[in-house]
Protein backbone atom coordinates (compact mmCIF):
# COMPACT_ATOMS: atom_id res chain seq x y z
CA UNK A 1 0.00 0.00 0.00
CA UNK A 2 1.17 3.35 -0.79
CA UNK A 3 0.30 4.99 2.71
CA UNK A 4 -0.09 8.71 3.96
CA UNK A 5 3.07 7.95 5.69
CA UNK A 6 5.17 6.82 2.73
CA UNK A 7 3.58 9.71 0.39
CA UNK A 8 5.93 12.06 2.93
CA UNK A 9 9.02 10.73 1.34
CA UNK A 10 7.66 10.02 -2.29
CA UNK A 11 8.63 13.86 -3.25
CA UNK A 12 12.02 12.98 -2.03
CA UNK A 13 12.10 10.02 -3.83
CA UNK A 14 14.88 10.18 -6.56
CA UNK A 15 14.56 6.67 -7.83
CA UNK A 16 13.34 5.77 -11.08
CA UNK A 17 12.98 1.81 -10.53
CA UNK A 18 13.54 0.13 -14.01
CA UNK A 19 13.89 -3.90 -15.41
CA UNK A 20 14.84 -4.42 -18.83
CA UNK A 21 13.29 -7.74 -18.32
CA UNK A 22 10.07 -8.04 -19.84
CA UNK A 23 7.62 -10.40 -20.51
CA UNK A 24 4.47 -11.73 -22.95
CA UNK A 25 1.62 -13.69 -22.75
CA UNK A 26 1.55 -17.64 -23.24
CA UNK A 27 -1.07 -20.08 -22.89
CA UNK A 28 -0.30 -23.68 -21.48
CA UNK A 29 -0.97 -26.60 -23.78
CA UNK A 30 -4.07 -28.68 -22.27
CA UNK A 31 -4.99 -26.04 -20.14
CA UNK A 32 -7.66 -23.95 -21.84
CA UNK A 33 -7.74 -20.08 -20.58
CA UNK A 34 -4.42 -20.00 -18.25
CA UNK A 35 -2.04 -18.03 -19.33
CA UNK A 36 1.61 -17.08 -18.37
CA UNK A 37 3.92 -14.51 -18.02
CA UNK A 38 7.24 -15.82 -20.26
CA UNK A 39 10.66 -13.86 -21.12
CA UNK A 40 9.86 -12.88 -24.72
CA UNK A 41 8.16 -9.59 -24.87
CA UNK A 42 10.68 -6.56 -26.27
CA UNK A 43 7.88 -4.34 -24.81
CA UNK A 44 6.05 -3.46 -21.60
CA UNK A 45 2.73 -2.72 -24.52
CA UNK A 46 2.81 -6.55 -24.83
CA UNK A 47 2.56 -6.84 -21.71
CA UNK A 48 -0.21 -5.24 -20.59
CA UNK A 49 -2.34 -7.01 -23.65
CA UNK A 50 -2.42 -9.92 -21.29
CA UNK A 51 -5.62 -9.28 -19.67
CA UNK A 52 -7.33 -9.49 -22.92
CA UNK A 53 -6.76 -13.47 -23.05
CA UNK A 54 -9.85 -15.37 -21.08
CA UNK A 55 -7.60 -16.95 -18.00
CA UNK A 56 -9.78 -19.08 -16.16
CA UNK A 57 -7.61 -21.25 -14.00
CA UNK A 58 -3.97 -21.87 -13.14
CA UNK A 59 -1.11 -24.26 -14.63
CA UNK A 60 -1.94 -26.81 -11.72
CA UNK A 61 -4.82 -27.98 -10.59
CA UNK A 62 -4.40 -29.72 -7.18
CA UNK A 63 -7.58 -30.66 -5.16
CA UNK A 64 -5.64 -33.26 -3.15
CA UNK A 65 -2.61 -30.48 -2.87
CA UNK A 66 -3.24 -29.90 1.31
CA UNK A 67 -3.66 -33.93 2.06
CA UNK A 68 -2.80 -33.06 6.64
CA UNK A 69 -5.64 -33.72 8.27
CA UNK A 70 -7.48 -31.25 10.82
CA UNK A 71 -5.47 -31.32 14.12
CA UNK A 72 -9.44 -32.57 16.19
CA UNK A 73 -11.88 -34.54 14.26
CA UNK A 74 -14.17 -37.55 13.95
CA UNK A 75 -12.43 -40.70 13.22
CA UNK A 76 -14.71 -41.46 10.42
CA UNK A 77 -14.09 -38.20 8.47
CA UNK A 78 -11.99 -38.90 5.65
CA UNK A 79 -8.36 -38.65 5.55
CA UNK A 80 -5.44 -39.38 3.01
CA UNK A 81 -3.77 -41.92 4.94
CA UNK A 82 -3.12 -45.18 3.16
CA UNK A 83 -5.32 -47.98 3.70
CA UNK A 84 -3.09 -49.71 6.05
CA UNK A 85 -3.73 -52.20 8.46
CA UNK A 86 -1.99 -53.27 11.99
CA UNK A 87 0.51 -55.76 11.91
CA UNK A 88 1.22 -55.45 15.42
CA UNK A 89 0.40 -54.24 18.62
CA UNK A 90 2.94 -54.11 21.86
CA UNK A 91 2.79 -53.05 25.05
CA UNK A 92 6.09 -51.17 27.06
CA UNK A 93 4.73 -50.61 30.14
CA UNK A 94 8.15 -49.85 31.45
CA UNK A 95 8.48 -46.65 29.04
CA UNK A 96 4.86 -46.23 29.29
CA UNK A 97 4.51 -46.59 25.80
CA UNK A 98 2.55 -48.54 22.97
CA UNK A 99 4.44 -49.62 19.79
CA UNK A 100 2.42 -50.20 16.85
CA UNK A 101 3.54 -51.82 13.27
CA UNK A 102 1.69 -51.67 10.45
CA UNK A 103 1.42 -54.15 7.36
CA UNK A 104 4.27 -52.49 5.13
CA UNK A 105 6.86 -52.77 7.95
CA UNK A 106 6.72 -49.48 9.09
CA UNK A 107 6.74 -49.01 12.84
CA UNK A 108 5.49 -45.89 15.35
CA UNK A 109 5.97 -45.22 19.56
CA UNK A 110 2.82 -44.29 20.81
CA UNK A 111 3.41 -42.66 24.77
CA UNK A 112 0.32 -43.76 26.78
CA UNK A 113 -0.27 -40.06 28.14
CA UNK A 114 -0.76 -38.74 24.44
CA UNK A 115 -2.72 -41.57 23.28
CA UNK A 116 -4.93 -41.05 26.68
CA UNK A 117 -5.14 -37.28 26.38
CA UNK A 118 -6.22 -38.10 22.59
CA UNK A 119 -8.89 -40.65 23.48
CA UNK A 120 -11.95 -39.99 20.95
CA UNK A 121 -14.59 -41.03 22.59
CA UNK A 122 -17.70 -39.65 23.50
CA UNK A 123 -16.75 -38.88 27.25
CA UNK A 124 -13.25 -37.46 25.90
CA UNK A 125 -14.03 -35.28 22.70
CA UNK A 126 -17.47 -33.45 21.73
CA UNK A 127 -18.88 -35.38 18.64
CA UNK A 128 -20.58 -32.41 17.31
CA UNK A 129 -18.36 -29.86 18.63
CA UNK A 130 -15.10 -31.54 17.93
CA UNK A 131 -13.21 -30.29 20.45
CA UNK A 132 -11.65 -31.90 23.32
CA UNK A 133 -13.84 -32.09 26.93
CA UNK A 134 -10.66 -33.02 28.97
CA UNK A 135 -8.54 -30.71 30.57
CA UNK A 136 -4.56 -31.10 30.92
CA UNK A 137 -4.19 -30.05 34.69
CA UNK A 138 -6.80 -33.10 35.73
CA UNK A 139 -4.89 -35.64 33.46
CA UNK A 140 -2.97 -38.34 35.14
CA UNK A 141 0.38 -38.35 33.54
CA UNK A 142 1.74 -41.46 34.39
CA UNK A 143 -1.24 -43.93 33.60
CA UNK A 144 -0.57 -47.18 32.29
CA UNK A 145 -2.58 -49.40 29.94
CA UNK A 146 -3.96 -53.12 31.41
CA UNK A 147 -4.11 -54.08 27.85
CA UNK A 148 -4.38 -53.75 24.45
CA UNK A 149 -5.86 -55.64 21.35
CA UNK A 150 -6.24 -55.18 17.71
CA UNK A 151 -9.38 -55.85 15.76
CA UNK A 152 -9.31 -59.12 13.92
CA UNK A 153 -9.04 -57.17 10.48
CA UNK A 154 -6.23 -55.08 11.76
CA UNK A 155 -8.13 -51.96 11.13
CA UNK A 156 -7.59 -50.72 15.06
CA UNK A 157 -6.89 -51.23 18.51
CA UNK A 158 -8.49 -50.82 21.77
CA UNK A 159 -6.57 -49.95 24.96
CA UNK A 160 -8.06 -50.77 27.98
CA UNK A 161 -6.31 -48.34 30.82
CA UNK A 162 -5.56 -48.99 34.35
CA UNK A 163 -8.54 -46.70 35.69
CA UNK A 164 -11.35 -48.78 34.05
CA UNK A 165 -11.40 -46.06 30.66
CA UNK A 166 -11.22 -47.39 27.03
CA UNK A 167 -10.12 -45.61 24.10
CA UNK A 168 -10.52 -47.03 20.50
CA UNK A 169 -7.88 -45.96 17.66
CA UNK A 170 -8.63 -46.63 14.00
CA UNK A 171 -5.38 -47.64 12.16
CA UNK A 172 -5.50 -44.89 9.38
CA UNK A 173 -6.09 -42.24 12.36
CA UNK A 174 -3.31 -43.64 13.69
CA UNK A 175 -1.04 -43.44 10.84
CA UNK A 176 -1.71 -39.96 10.07
CA UNK A 177 -0.69 -38.90 13.60
CA UNK A 178 3.01 -39.35 14.17
CA UNK A 179 4.86 -36.90 15.75
CA UNK A 180 8.22 -36.12 14.10
CA UNK A 181 7.32 -38.76 11.52
CA UNK A 182 4.10 -37.09 10.66
CA UNK A 183 3.53 -35.85 7.08
CA UNK A 184 4.90 -31.72 6.66
CA UNK A 185 1.89 -30.14 7.00
CA UNK A 186 1.85 -28.22 3.29
CA UNK A 187 -0.05 -24.83 4.80
CA UNK A 188 1.93 -24.44 7.93
CA UNK A 189 5.23 -25.81 6.40
CA UNK A 190 4.66 -24.71 2.89
CA UNK A 191 7.19 -25.88 0.31
CA UNK A 192 7.87 -22.46 -1.27
CA UNK A 193 8.61 -21.66 -5.33
CA UNK A 194 11.30 -19.28 -5.31
CA UNK A 195 11.54 -17.34 -8.65
CA UNK A 196 13.36 -14.42 -10.08
CA UNK A 197 12.49 -12.00 -13.29
CA UNK A 198 11.83 -15.20 -14.83
CA UNK A 199 8.68 -15.87 -12.83
CA UNK A 200 5.76 -18.10 -15.35
CA UNK A 201 3.10 -15.66 -13.80
CA UNK A 202 -0.15 -17.21 -13.71
CA UNK A 203 -3.71 -15.04 -14.43
CA UNK A 204 -6.97 -15.93 -13.12
CA UNK A 205 -10.26 -14.75 -14.31
CA UNK A 206 -12.06 -12.57 -11.79
CA UNK A 207 -15.78 -13.76 -12.33
CA UNK A 208 -13.98 -17.48 -12.56
CA UNK A 209 -12.97 -17.10 -9.03
CA UNK A 210 -16.17 -15.98 -7.84
CA UNK A 211 -18.04 -18.84 -9.08
CA UNK A 212 -16.08 -22.27 -9.48
CA UNK A 213 -14.75 -23.60 -6.55
CA UNK A 214 -11.72 -25.37 -8.09
CA UNK A 215 -10.68 -21.41 -9.52
CA UNK A 216 -10.51 -20.18 -6.91
CA UNK A 217 -9.04 -23.15 -4.75
CA UNK A 218 -6.20 -23.29 -7.85
CA UNK A 219 -5.57 -19.40 -6.88
CA UNK A 220 -4.87 -19.32 -3.66
CA UNK A 221 -2.83 -22.46 -4.14
CA UNK A 222 -0.73 -20.11 -6.34
CA UNK A 223 -0.46 -17.49 -3.52
CA UNK A 224 0.29 -19.91 -1.05
CA UNK A 225 3.45 -21.59 -3.02
CA UNK A 226 4.64 -19.06 -5.55
CA UNK A 227 3.07 -15.62 -3.48
CA UNK A 228 1.95 -13.73 -6.90
CA UNK A 229 -0.32 -13.56 -9.40
CA UNK A 230 -2.85 -11.62 -11.57
CA UNK A 231 -6.56 -11.65 -11.92
CA UNK A 232 -7.88 -10.36 -15.17
CA UNK A 233 -11.18 -8.54 -16.00
CA UNK A 234 -12.47 -7.36 -13.06
CA UNK A 235 -15.18 -4.54 -13.26
CA UNK A 236 -13.59 -1.01 -13.44
CA UNK A 237 -14.91 0.17 -10.36
CA UNK A 238 -14.13 -0.17 -6.13
CA UNK A 239 -15.49 -2.33 -4.43
CA UNK A 240 -14.68 -5.53 -6.55
CA UNK A 241 -11.99 -6.25 -3.39
CA UNK A 242 -14.44 -6.89 -1.31
CA UNK A 243 -16.13 -9.47 -3.58
CA UNK A 244 -12.95 -11.33 -3.44
CA UNK A 245 -12.66 -10.98 0.30
CA UNK A 246 -16.47 -12.09 0.43
CA UNK A 247 -15.51 -15.44 -1.44
CA UNK A 248 -12.95 -16.32 0.75
CA UNK A 249 -14.07 -15.14 4.05
CA UNK A 250 -13.49 -11.26 4.96
CA UNK A 251 -11.35 -8.55 3.97
CA UNK A 252 -8.87 -7.72 6.94
CA UNK A 253 -9.01 -4.07 7.97
CA UNK A 254 -6.15 -1.60 8.75
CA UNK A 255 -6.22 1.96 9.80
CA UNK A 256 -6.63 3.20 6.20
CA UNK A 257 -9.97 1.36 6.56
CA UNK A 258 -11.31 -2.21 4.81
CA UNK A 259 -9.76 -1.00 1.65
CA UNK A 260 -7.14 1.95 0.71
CA UNK A 261 -7.28 3.95 -2.70
CA UNK A 262 -3.59 5.36 -4.35
CA UNK A 263 -4.75 8.51 -6.30
CA UNK A 264 -2.86 10.08 -9.03
CA UNK A 265 -4.20 13.58 -10.20
CA UNK A 266 -3.19 16.76 -12.23
CA UNK A 267 -3.65 19.03 -9.29
CA UNK A 268 -2.47 16.94 -6.56
CA UNK A 269 -4.05 18.37 -3.01
CA UNK A 270 -1.83 15.48 -1.28
CA UNK A 271 1.51 13.75 -1.72
CA UNK A 272 0.04 10.28 -1.74
CA UNK A 273 -1.50 11.80 -5.00
CA UNK A 274 1.32 12.28 -6.37
CA UNK A 275 3.36 10.21 -9.72
CA UNK A 276 7.05 9.70 -8.04
CA UNK A 277 8.27 6.50 -8.13
CA UNK A 278 7.63 4.33 -4.67
CA UNK A 279 10.98 1.99 -3.87
CA UNK A 280 10.52 -1.95 -2.65
CA UNK A 281 8.85 -2.58 0.55
CA UNK A 282 6.21 -4.64 2.26
CA UNK A 283 3.05 -2.93 3.88
CA UNK A 284 2.05 -2.13 7.42
CA UNK A 285 5.62 -3.17 8.86
CA UNK A 286 4.85 -0.68 12.18
CA UNK A 287 1.67 -3.34 12.42
CA UNK A 288 2.85 -6.13 15.06
CA UNK A 289 1.08 -8.63 12.70
CA UNK A 290 2.01 -7.51 8.94
CA UNK A 291 -1.28 -8.36 6.02
CA UNK A 292 -0.50 -11.19 4.50
CA UNK A 293 -1.96 -10.90 1.35
CA UNK A 294 -2.09 -7.78 -0.50
CA UNK A 295 -4.39 -7.30 -3.70
CA UNK A 296 -4.16 -3.82 -5.74
CA UNK A 297 -6.75 -3.39 -8.08
CA UNK A 298 -6.26 -1.00 -11.29
CA UNK A 299 -8.97 1.33 -12.01
CA UNK A 300 -7.58 3.67 -14.41
CA UNK A 301 -4.38 3.51 -15.38
CA UNK A 302 -2.26 6.26 -17.26
CA UNK A 303 -1.68 6.23 -20.77
CA UNK A 304 1.91 7.49 -20.71
CA UNK A 305 5.04 5.40 -19.92
CA UNK A 306 5.95 4.64 -16.89
CA UNK A 307 3.96 3.61 -13.66
CA UNK A 308 4.83 0.09 -13.69
CA UNK A 309 4.49 -1.99 -10.73
CA UNK A 310 7.93 -3.56 -9.90
CA UNK A 311 8.06 -6.99 -7.78
CA UNK A 312 10.61 -8.99 -6.43
CA UNK A 313 10.85 -12.50 -4.07
CA UNK A 314 12.19 -11.45 -1.04
CA UNK A 315 12.46 -15.11 -0.19
CA UNK A 316 14.55 -16.68 -2.94
CA UNK A 317 16.73 -13.17 -2.36
CA UNK A 318 17.58 -14.00 1.13
CA UNK A 319 18.47 -17.63 0.11
CA UNK A 320 20.85 -16.10 -1.98
CA UNK A 321 22.31 -13.71 0.52
CA UNK A 322 22.61 -17.06 2.80
CA UNK A 323 24.75 -18.53 0.47
CA UNK A 324 26.85 -15.96 -0.51
CA UNK A 325 26.80 -13.80 2.81
CA UNK A 326 26.16 -15.76 5.61
CA UNK A 327 27.33 -13.53 7.92
CA UNK A 328 25.07 -10.97 6.40
CA UNK A 329 22.36 -13.47 6.60
CA UNK A 330 22.51 -13.84 10.39
CA UNK A 331 22.92 -10.24 11.08
CA UNK A 332 19.36 -9.48 9.45
CA UNK A 333 17.89 -12.60 10.46
CA UNK A 334 18.81 -12.05 14.62
CA UNK A 335 18.73 -8.50 14.88
CA UNK A 336 15.03 -6.30 14.23
CA UNK A 337 14.54 -2.73 13.04
CA UNK A 338 11.63 -1.50 14.41
CA UNK A 339 9.38 0.42 12.55
CA UNK A 340 6.35 3.12 13.05
CA UNK A 341 3.52 5.56 11.92
CA UNK A 342 1.12 7.98 13.26
CA UNK A 343 -1.31 9.87 11.77
CA UNK A 344 -5.76 10.21 11.32
CA UNK A 345 -7.51 8.31 8.66
CA UNK A 346 -10.47 6.43 8.46
CA UNK A 347 -11.02 5.30 11.96
CA UNK A 348 -8.85 8.15 14.16
CA UNK A 349 -5.68 8.84 15.31
CA UNK A 350 -3.78 6.37 15.40
CA UNK A 351 0.00 5.81 16.72
CA UNK A 352 1.81 2.44 15.30
CA UNK A 353 4.73 0.58 17.08
CA UNK A 354 6.38 -2.72 15.82
CA UNK A 355 9.51 -4.41 15.67
CA UNK A 356 10.70 -6.91 12.97
CA UNK A 357 13.72 -8.63 11.40
CA UNK A 358 14.69 -8.10 8.13
CA UNK A 359 14.24 -11.89 7.53
CA UNK A 360 12.44 -13.80 9.96
CA UNK A 361 13.16 -17.74 10.19
CA UNK A 362 10.60 -20.16 11.49
CA UNK A 363 11.17 -22.80 14.20
CA UNK A 364 12.91 -25.16 11.84
CA UNK A 365 15.13 -22.24 10.58
CA UNK A 366 13.45 -21.72 7.72
CA UNK A 367 12.69 -18.00 5.88
CA UNK A 368 8.89 -17.47 7.31
CA UNK A 369 8.69 -13.51 6.44
CA UNK A 370 10.66 -10.88 5.21
CA UNK A 371 10.32 -7.25 6.27
CA UNK A 372 11.18 -4.04 4.40
CA UNK A 373 10.08 -0.80 4.89
CA UNK A 374 12.15 2.17 4.15
CA UNK A 375 9.80 5.00 5.03
CA UNK A 376 8.80 3.70 8.37
CA UNK A 377 11.78 2.02 9.68
CA UNK A 378 12.14 3.74 13.06
CA UNK A 379 15.61 5.49 14.26
CA UNK A 380 15.12 2.90 17.05
CA UNK A 381 18.18 0.06 17.01
CA UNK A 382 18.32 -1.98 20.11
CA UNK A 383 21.19 -3.68 18.92
CA UNK A 384 25.23 -3.81 19.87
CA UNK A 385 26.59 -0.54 18.77
CA UNK A 386 29.78 -2.59 17.59
CA UNK A 387 27.02 -4.46 15.03
CA UNK A 388 25.77 -1.64 14.01
CA UNK A 389 28.09 -0.49 10.97
CA UNK A 390 27.92 -4.73 9.74
CA UNK A 391 23.69 -4.64 9.83
CA UNK A 392 23.53 -1.75 8.08
CA UNK A 393 26.11 -2.85 5.50
CA UNK A 394 24.21 -6.30 5.44
CA UNK A 395 20.57 -4.62 4.65
CA UNK A 396 22.17 -2.21 2.08
CA UNK A 397 23.85 -5.27 0.07
CA UNK A 398 20.43 -7.26 0.45
CA UNK A 399 18.55 -4.32 -1.08
CA UNK A 400 20.24 -3.81 -3.47
CA UNK A 401 20.23 -8.06 -4.74
CA UNK A 402 16.54 -7.11 -4.75
CA UNK A 403 17.00 -4.37 -7.56
CA UNK A 404 19.04 -6.99 -9.60
CA UNK A 405 17.97 -7.17 -13.21
CA UNK A 406 17.24 -11.29 -12.52
CA UNK A 407 15.42 -10.75 -9.55
CA UNK A 408 12.97 -7.58 -10.50
CA UNK A 409 9.85 -7.91 -12.27
CA UNK A 410 7.66 -5.58 -13.87
CA UNK A 411 5.18 -5.38 -14.71
CA UNK A 412 2.17 -2.54 -15.90
CA UNK A 413 -1.24 -3.00 -14.17
CA UNK A 414 -4.47 -3.08 -17.50
CA UNK A 415 -7.62 -1.46 -16.22
CA UNK A 416 -9.58 -4.39 -14.66
CA UNK A 417 -6.51 -6.15 -13.26
CA UNK A 418 -5.68 -7.15 -9.88
CA UNK A 419 -2.17 -7.68 -8.66
CA UNK A 420 -1.90 -9.86 -5.83
CA UNK A 421 0.98 -11.18 -3.82
CA UNK A 422 2.09 -12.38 -0.73
CA UNK A 423 3.02 -9.06 1.66
CA UNK A 424 5.29 -11.07 3.90
CA UNK A 425 7.49 -12.42 0.91
CA UNK A 426 7.26 -10.17 -2.07
CA UNK A 427 8.60 -6.54 -1.93
CA UNK A 428 6.58 -4.06 -4.11
CA UNK A 429 7.41 -0.47 -5.39
CA UNK A 430 6.46 1.13 -8.32
CA UNK A 431 8.02 3.02 -11.24
CA UNK A 432 7.05 7.09 -11.73
CA UNK A 433 5.29 8.36 -14.44
CA UNK A 434 3.57 11.09 -15.77
CA UNK A 435 -0.32 11.98 -15.51
CA UNK A 436 -1.64 13.62 -19.28
CA UNK A 437 -5.15 13.84 -18.72
CA UNK A 438 -7.58 14.36 -16.21
CA UNK A 439 -8.42 11.58 -13.79
CA UNK A 440 -5.10 9.85 -13.65
CA UNK A 441 -4.19 6.59 -11.93
CA UNK A 442 -6.37 4.97 -9.53
CA UNK A 443 -5.58 1.63 -7.68
CA UNK A 444 -7.74 0.17 -4.93
CA UNK A 445 -5.98 -1.86 -2.07
CA UNK A 446 -6.98 -4.44 0.17
CA UNK A 447 -6.01 -7.45 2.22
CA UNK A 448 -6.71 -11.05 3.22
CA UNK A 449 -4.58 -13.24 6.17
CA UNK A 450 -3.56 -16.87 5.60
CA UNK A 451 -6.20 -17.87 8.33
CA UNK A 452 -9.17 -17.45 6.52
CA UNK A 453 -7.18 -18.43 3.49
CA UNK A 454 -5.92 -21.03 4.86
CA UNK A 455 -9.44 -22.66 6.23
CA UNK A 456 -11.11 -22.02 2.70
CA UNK A 457 -8.77 -24.30 1.68
CA UNK A 458 -9.31 -26.58 3.66
CA UNK A 459 -12.73 -26.39 3.18
CA UNK A 460 -12.51 -26.14 -0.48
CA UNK A 461 -10.02 -29.29 -0.42
CA UNK A 462 -12.81 -31.60 1.15
CA UNK A 463 -15.37 -30.04 -0.91
CA UNK A 464 -13.49 -31.12 -4.62
CA UNK A 465 -12.54 -34.21 -3.22
CA UNK A 466 -16.28 -35.64 -2.28
CA UNK A 467 -16.91 -34.42 -5.76
CA UNK A 468 -14.46 -36.59 -7.74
Amino acid sequence: MFTKHLSKTTARLSINITSNVLRSASTKPGKPGCTSYNRTSPSVRNITNLSRVSARGCSTPATSFFTHPAPLRRHNQPGVADRLLLKDVQLDVERRQLVVSWDDGDTQIYPFVWLRDNCRCTKCFHPVALARSTYAHTLDVELLAKTVTKTQDGSALQVNWDDGHVSEFPSKWLREYRFDNTTPDQLLNVKYKPWGADVNLQFFDFNSILEDDQTLYDWLVEMVTVGISIVTKAPKETGQLERIGERVAFLRKSNYGPTFHVKAKMDPSNLAYTTGALALHTDLAYYINEPDIQMLHCIEQVASEGGENVVADGFKVALDLKRDDPEAFHLLSTYPFEFSDIGKDHYGEFLQRSRHPTIKLNELGEIEKVTISDHSRDAMLRSPVHLVLPIYRALNKYCKMLLEPENLLQYKLEEGNILAFNNCRVLHGRNSFRVIKAGGRQLEGGYLDWDEVFSKLHVLSRKLQNQK
